[in-house]
């Protein structure tokens, strides 16, 4: 009963996009066969510049991981990107996201006291090296951009902001054209003073701190059936900014047509 799971307000949302034509259009192209998370895992491990950031071993195809890469933008460009951002009047206050909680049968919302800025609703939207710096990520993970979610966020977190435990991964995306967030990357723009690290609880209690121009990426999925199970152990956390600012953007990989399902307002 939808009365009892708190899921009245997907119903209409369901019967619009969750069946028929526009689910069928959209999931025509998938970005990821069962076995493609590891197997990008892999390839990125061969990389001289990438590290594995959480300590627990992946010796398996389930087996969840972060990794990142440190100067993945250099200065110039991250320079560039912060001074761009600064200018822009747009920023409101982040969206917190409804996710499914781990502990309750209910959709929760997340603390989130950051700011955002959409960047293809600012006024930075003919800026050329913000695609580039997409780009290299699409490429990072072999993803056409159509899979990738626009407009996409820039972040900035000031002094006691954070963005509370959550999982990329949403119950209804099993059935929302787009699918599930397959990918999910963050890059840090500045150095931060104290405090602002990346939290991820389950994996070791794994904490990353932020550094100018630094990719982190992680599957939401598992590998073995990545249209369909989350990755259990991938919560992840914004650490509160003790002293300065931290500015970001994150990036987000659909399983299915991003774009399809967006013309359609079905995301």
């Amino acid at each position: 009963c939808s009365l009892a799971c708190f899921w009245c307000q997907h119903i209409e949302r369901y019967q619009k996009c969750g069946t028929g034509k526009v689910k069928t259009a959209a999931r025509e192209l998938e970005l990821l066969q069962p076995g493609g998370i590891y197997k990008v895992y892999k390839s990125l491990m061969e990389r001289e510049e990438v590290e594995l950031a959480s300590s627990l071993p992946v010796e398996s195809q389930d087996d969840p991981w972060v990794v990142k890469i440190e100067n993945f933008l250099d200065e110039k460009e991250t320079h560039f990107l912060v001074d761009l951002i600064k200018k822009d009047a747009k920023w409101n206050a982040s969206i917190a996201p409804i996710t499914d909680n781990a502990f309750v049968n209910a959709d929760v919302n997340v603390r989130r006291t950051s700011s955002s800025l959409l960047f293809r609703e600012s006024l930075i939207v003919k800026e050329d090296k913000v695609d580039l710096v997409t780009r290299k990520i699409a490429d990072l993970v072999d993803a056409p951009l159509f899979h990738m979610e626009v407009p996409i966020e820039f972040v900035r977190y000031e002094p006691m902001q954070s963005y509370g435990l959550h999982h990329e991964f949403r119950l209804i995306d099993r059935w929302m054209p787009a699918g599930p967030r397959v990918w999910t990357a963050f890059v840090t723009f500045n150095d931060v003073e104290e405090g602002g690290a990346m939290g991820f609880p389950e994996l070791d209690w794994l904490s990353v701190e932020p550094k100018r121009g630094q990719l982190l990426l992680w599957p939401n999925v598992l590998s073995s059936d990545p249209a369909q199970s989350k990755a259990p152990k991938m919560w992840s956390e914004g650490l509160p900014v003790l002293k300065g600012t931290k500015y970001g953007l994150y990036v987000h990989f659909r399983m299915f047509d991003y774009d399809e399902a967006l013309k359609k307002k079905c995301v």
